[in-house]
Parts: C-alpha cells; structure tokens; sequence
C-alpha cells in the first residue's frame, strides 16, 4: 500500500517516467539489432556485394615508345625555348621532349630578356612558344614572321589549363597581361592560323574525364606519321588554319557552342615549318605515354631539331656554326692592312665564340673566309662560282712604263705674272700648277689674289673633283640582282652554304676599302649594305663605323642638373 501511495505522488510519478524514458530506448535497440535474442525476429534485406575480383578497370591504351635508342643523324640544330613573355611552364616538365631533341644532337637554349629578341632568333634553328601571358612587341612579332621566311621552324602552343589566373603571379604581376589566346593569335597571324578561346571535351568516349579527349582524324604529314590515335588534356580548338593535322569527330564539342564537327586541335603552316598545338599536358608523365602520345612527341623532337635552318646574310653576323678558316694567298705578303683585318676578324670570331685559323686552302669540317679585290685572283674563282658574277667590265691600267716616265718628266707649267692669267686657266691645269709649286711661292700666290678670286679659283678645282669621282674608273661589273656596279668606292659580301658549310667572301676596289668593308662585317655594321639574297653590296666612302653609332645612338651629352642642386641647397 506504501508502494501505491508513492506512485500517487506527483513527484514520483515523473521521477518513474523520466527513468523509463531514459532506458526503454537502449533496451528497444539492443533487442532489436541483436534480433530480440529469439524473443522476435524483424525482417532484414541482403546486401549484394560485387564480385571484386572479377571486375576489370578501364585503363588507356599505352603505345610503344619510339625507338630512341636507334642511331639518328645529329644535326647540332640550336633550339630557343622562350621564357621571356610570362610563359607558364618549367623546362622541367619538358624532359620527354627535351631528351630526344638532346638525341638527335640538338641543343636547348632560351630566350633572354635582356638580349636583343632578334638577334636570338638569327642564332638558331627552331623557336618554341608555350603558353605566354605578356604579349610580344609589333617588332618581335616581325622578327618571328622573318625567321620562319629564311627557314626557321615554330612551335606555339596555347594551353587552356595554363593561364595568369591560374598561377601563383602578384596581381601586380599580371596586369596587363593577355590570355594565350589572344598573345598567340596575334604571333601566329602571318601565318593564318588562330585559336579559339573555349576548350573541347567529349562525353561520349574520353579517357576518365570529359576534358581529356581522343582524337583518330589525323591527316597525313611528318608531325602525324605513324599515328592511329592521340589523347589531349584540356586543350583549346583551332578556328582558322592553312593545313589541319589533328581533328575531332562528331561527339568531339566546344563549350563555346556546344557543337562539333571538325575540330582542329593541331595544325601546320608556311609549307610545314610553323606547328600549332591546343595542349602540353600530352608531353608531360605520365601522359606521354597514353595512346600514340610518344611517337607525337618523337615527331615533335624530329621537327625541332632533325634539320639545320640555312644561313642567310639577313642573320648576319650569326653565320658561322663551326671553326673558320680566313684563306689568304700565301704568295702574297702580308702588309700592314691585312693584319689588321686579320687581327679585327679573329677578335670578332671569339667574341661569338668560334675560333679562327689562317690558311691557303679551305680545310674540311671549318667554315670558310676569304678577301681579295677588284677583279679576283684565280684561286677565288671556285668560291665565286655560284654567284654569277662579271668582272669582265673592270678597266685594267694599260698605261706603259714609257708613258709614266713622260708624265714624270713632263716640265711643270710656269707660274702666271698676272691674276688675270692664273683664272683663265682650266680647273685641270690649275691643279697641276699648284702642285708644281713649293709652299713658300704657293702662299705667296695666294696672297696676291683677291677673296673674290679665290673663291673662283676653289668653284673650278671643285668642278674638277667632282667630274673625277662622278667619271670614277670606268670599271664595273655585273651583280645578279643589281644588274651593272661601278667598283670605285664599293664593296662585296657574298654567301654560300653548300652542304653545312659556310662561306663569307669579301671584295672590295682597293687594300684601303677592303679594310673597311672587313672591319664593317665584323662588327656587326652593314647599314651601307644592300642585300639582295645571298648578296651584299657596300658602299665604302664614308667611315661606316661612324656612321653605325650616330645613326643608332644619336649625339649625347651629359645632363646638366646644376639646377635642381641649386633649388634642393
């Protein structure tokens, strides 16, 4: 009866609740997982396991790599990889490209910043564009169009995974800057070729991601021989191009429209020596080696550097590639001009880092120099062979020794007794006047003439000049391209690249221009030049030298800032 009367109260009664609701729960759920322990069963579904050990992953197809050990013809070709225009990549990430560009006995260089962009390009063969962020100068961009007009090989590639955004560069850093798209789009306009900004997936067939997308159009070319299929990863289209190498099928969309149908995601121009490519990625491990990636990237490494570019004079003074022989005549001795040259020649030839022997003949494996004057001597001739020159214009000195010992003893005119007489005589016979005359009876005879007589006895002896270099030898010769050139004050650079070797002759009227013209051509200077292919010709009656720094440089004079210390005291 107590036990009754205590549940009454309404204090026990919520205490008795409070216990109940604290423990009904854990003892519902431990008979009800651990099945009611045979009190009452609850219904329960099997769970289907997969038989895991018959599943198979889907992994992408692997192709042979290229046979790289295989012996290749090396061809020392110089390739310039720039790192100058914010380019987002590391030559790191580039060793599978890089090692067999090394095979064939090629040579990585690259760019920079503070060399003359043009002058980079002259000493080498391929050039390599990978996603650059700061956009090339109007003047680069012309000095890229040149290079692959005298036979340079480009390789651009715009990749839409590698953006300024997506680097670690200061906002500062990046202002300014372009996408790939637009700074390639603009390098690449000579040529036709131009990206378009959205990137292309696939999801009906694709290797793990949409993004990562096979490619089995491939047209016929050395970039795409021996391939039957190639996976890009994240890559850009091409909208415009000369020659499509690498093309999507009709499942293959651009996220700019949505739409497919012809693609382009690799593509060639001017006559195969300019490569467009929408992706690096594929190069990278270990992408490289899915699908027929390898034999791409081999068909790459051969395009950059499996042939030497032809020297022309317009990548002057980078002509030379190997040691240079200078042939001189060895019957001849050796004046004070000609060691001269010789000497300016072998300091210029260290400066660019080749290294310069003297002989009589042309020595095998050894680029080639050679000087001689108007008309050549005969052991030029084979040199000169396949310039088509004439020098069957050129006036030989038929004057006898009889005639020059008559003008020797010729008796000097006698001077003038009046003024009157000194003017009445032609220009030519003033001058020899003159010179008949000592210094002494020269002042006095100018002394004795007014300024107004003078200045008349000048006009004539001027006319005189003039007429005689005007009237010059009477020599000329025939130059292809220039049709008939006088020799006096005029000079020669011809070049030849048979077979890998360079030839540079220089030829000029006197020792005196020769000199000139040899100095001109080491220095670098040949703003007197005219260049018509593989010929220059000089003019050499000015101090080219002084010519070269005015015109570049200007006259500069110290800055005064007296002034502003006056004002700051």
């Amino acid at each position: 009866m107590k036990k009754l009367k205590y549940l009454k109260d309404p204090h026990a009664r919520v205490t008795v609740l409070v216990i109940l609701l604290l423990i009904l729960p854990a003892v519902f759920r431990s008979v009800w997982f651990n099945k009611g322990a045979g009190i009452f069963q609850h219904y329960t579904r099997s769970v289907a396991f997969p038989e895991y050990s018959k599943l198979e992953i889907v992994r992408p197809e692997l192709s042979s790599l290229p046979k790289s050990n295989d012996p290749v013809i090396t061809s020392n070709a110089e390739v310039l990889f720039d790192i100058s225009h914010g380019n987002l990549y590391d030559l790191s990430e580039l060793e599978t490209l890089t090692n067999l560009i090394n095979h064939r006995g090629g040579h990585i260089n690259v760019t920079d910043y503070y060399n003359d962009f043009e002058s980079e390009l002259k000493k080498v063969d391929a050039f390599v564009v990978i996603a650059p962020t700061l956009p090339y100068e109007k003047a680069e961009r012309q000095a890229v169009a040149r290079f692959v007009e005298r036979g340079g090989r480009l390789l651009v590639i715009a990749d839409p995974t590698r953006s300024a955004m997506d680097s670690f560069l200061s906002l500062e850093e990046t202002m300014g800057s372009l996408g790939n798209t637009e700074i390639t789009n603009l390098l690449l306009e000579p040529f036709g070729i131009a990206y378009s900004k959205g990137y292309v997936y696939n999801l009906a067939k694709n290797e793990g991601n949409f993004r990562n997308v096979y490619f089995s159009i491939i047209y016929e070319d050395p970039i795409s021989d021996g391939l039957s299929r190639v996976v890009f990863y994240g890559l850009h289209s091409i909208k415009s191009a000369p020659k499509p190498l690498i093309v999507g099928d009709g499942n293959t969309l651009s996220s700019l429209t949505d739409r497919g149908s012809g693609l382009i995601a690799a593509a060639s121009a001017a006559e195969g020596r300019v490569l467009a490519l929408t992706d690096l990625n594929f190069m990278i491990p270990p992408y490289h080696r899915v699908a027929d990636n390898a034999i791409l990237i081999d068909n790459i490494a051969e395009f950059l550097s499996g042939t030497l570019r032809e020297r022309t004079l317009a990548d002057f003074p980078y002509l030379f590639t190997r040691p240079v022989t200078l042939m001189i005549d060895g019957e001849k001795a050796l004046n004070s001009g000609m060691l001269s040259t010789i000497t300016g020649a072998q300091q210029s030839m260290e400066r660019l880092g080749l290294e310069l022997n003297i002989s009589n003949e042309p020595e095998k494996d050894h680029d080639l120099v050679a000087f001689g004057l108007f008309p050549p001597d005969e052991a030029l001739e084979p040199l000169l062979a396949p310039f088509g020159l004439d020098f069957s214009g050129i006036a030989e000195d038929t004057e006898t020794e009889e005639e020059m010992e008559a003008v020797e003893e010729a008796p000097a005119l006698e001077m003038p007794i009046t003024s009157e007489e000194l003017l009445a005589l032609e220009g030519t016979e003033i001058g020899a006047l003159l010179e008949s005359l000592g210094e002494a009876d020269t002042q006095a005879l100018m002394e004795s003439l007014s300024e107004a007589e003078i200045e008349v006895l000048m006009e004539k002896m001027q006319d005189v000049e003039m007429e005689e270099n005007d009237g010059g030898s009477g020599s000329t010769m025939d130059v292809p391209g220039f049709g008939k050139v006088e020799t006096d004050g005029i000079g020669l650079i011809l070049y030849n690249d048979n077979d890998g070797q360079s030839t540079v002759i220089l030829l000029a009227d006197t020792q005196d221009n020769l000199q000139i013209l040899a100095s001109a051509f080491y220095n670098g200077i040949m703003d007197n030049c005219a260049i018509q292919g593989q010929i220059a010709v000089c003019l050499l009656n000015e101090d080219i030298s002084d010519s070269y720094w005015e015109g570049d440089y200007g006259d500069y004079s110290e800055p005064d800032y007296s002034d502003e210390y006056d004002a700051a005291g």
